[in-house]
């Protein structure tokens, strides 16, 4: 009887080894040679750049030496399929201590965000731009408040990328979580007021006891809300501020016909974000005129927008996280002077939107903390085709079925309004 024991034990120890060493494999091949983040639909090869621009017409209010305002601009775009360089790393530009820092509460750990940071990307560092067409559209992306890194976007904008786009995504010192800028000064997240803002919007919430049963009272609760936000207030005039400034410096740069901007068209250009950058780029599509079509990614419709509609074609794409939020936002777009759009990932958490969605996470409980009960895989490849065919159809002219079907069931809910 020990003996048959002590045989089961060992064949189970071998078939783990087994298992282990495949996996292992597995590990090392995707690290070499395939990236483990969506695979782009589009038949463009994908280049990065970066850019560090500083507005010498604006202080930097979070420093005490009050020196002008410095941004940081990371740039996707079709890249000459001529050559094939080499893959960048994922999240290389991040500190792992500084990941782990906004992320631990999700359960993750130091040795894993290091082994994620060796995996590869589908994108190569400055390679020629495609010269298949002389202009592309642009497309201005900002991530989310406190924990937002353009990096941890990489699914939706390589996929742009590869479809023909130019999307230049804004780091915003101080209120985003690290930047490291070529004179080697290192920017971090203020802790402090990036909560406090947190805080002051909890708080906001907690205050409001009427019933959310009818539209006069959630109009009432939303107004109420928006009033009482200062901090964000704040935090979005210097969101929507940087976003104008580097908006300018296209459009200057375009005329020069030996720069890299000189293959945006600029009249084609789009705005859309992460959470508060979501927020962003509602304000941006009401507030200038040189923006053709917005994109929410699943935040409350922060700014003014409640009086002032918008009057571009806006898709919101929103998760079932913040009811509260998507029940107010329902007040602030009714009164949209465009095509609206509405998709609804109705078991879907917040960070479904980010790279979360295909992280191989070391087990189910740290992926259900990010993503909610969804496949991510399945689900980040719908959301990049919605976001596809949004702006193919408003900066391309190119329509696409998707957009015409409306859907209602157990996982997605597809809405929308025309004008």
């Amino acid at each position: 009887m020990g003996n048959k024991k002590s045989g089961s034990a060992i064949k189970y120890l071998i078939i783990t080894i087994f298992i282990v060493i495949v996996n292992s494999n597995a590990f090392t091949q995707t690290n070499d040679n395939l990236s483990f983040l969506s695979t782009p639909t589009g038949k463009y090869k994908i280049g990065t750049k970066e850019l560090f621009l500083t507005d010498s017409s604006r202080l930097e209010k979070f420093s005490k030496k009050k020196p002008f305002r410095k941004i940081a601009i990371k740039i996707w775009y079709p890249a000459s399929n001529e050559i094939d360089p080499i893959k960048e790393p994922y999240l290389s530009a991040y500190p792992t201590n500084t990941l782990y820092e906004i992320f631990k509460s999700k359960g993750v750990k130091v040795p894993f965000l290091d082994s994620i940071k060796k995996l590869k990307t589908n994108s190569s560092n400055c390679p020629p731009i495609s010269s298949d067409i002389n202009k592309f559209p642009v497309l201005v992306f900002s991530s989310g408040y406190y924990f937002g890194m353009t990096d941890l976007y990489t699914s939706i904008l390589e996929n742009l990328a590869s479809n023909g786009y130019i999307i230049c995504c804004i780091t915003h010192p101080y209120e985003q979580p690290y930047i490291k800028f070529p004179n080697n000064e290192e920017i971090y997240i203020n802790k402090g007021k990036t909560r406090l803002a947190y805080l002051q919007l909890l708080i906001t919430n907690k205050l409001q006891f009427r019933k959310r049963n009818t539209h006069k009272k959630v109009e009432i609760i939303t107004r109420n809300i928006l009033k009482k936000l200062k901090r964000f207030d704040k935090a979005l005039k210097l969101w929507t501020d940087d976003t104008k400034f580097f908006m300018n410096y296209i459009i200057e740069k375009n005329s020069d016909k030996n720069d890299f901007f000189n293959k945006i068209d600029t009249s084609k250009i789009g705005v859309f974000g992460h959470s508060f950058g979501g927020a962003v780029s509602g304000q941006m599509c009401k507030f200038d005129k040189r923006i053709k079509a917005g994109l929410n990614l699943d935040c409350f419709q922060f700014g003014n927008i409640i009086d002032n509609p918008i009057e571009v074609p806006f898709m919101l794409i929103q998760s079932s996280n913040y009811p509260d939020w998507n029940l107010a936002n329902t007040i602030i777009y009714e009164n949209i002077q465009s095509n609206f759009y509405l998709l609804s990932l109705l078991n879907a958490s917040h960070f479904i939107f980010s790279d979360a969605a295909v992280i191989p996470f070391e087990n189910q409980t740290i992926a259900e903390n990010f993503l909610g009960k969804v496949n991510g895989r399945t689900t980040m490849t719908t959301i990049n085709s919605y976001i596809l065919s949004f702006f193919d159809l408003y900066l391309k002219n190119k329509s696409n079925q998707l957009l015409e079907e409306k859907l209602d069931n157990n996982e997605i809910k597809f809405d929308f309004k025309r004008h």
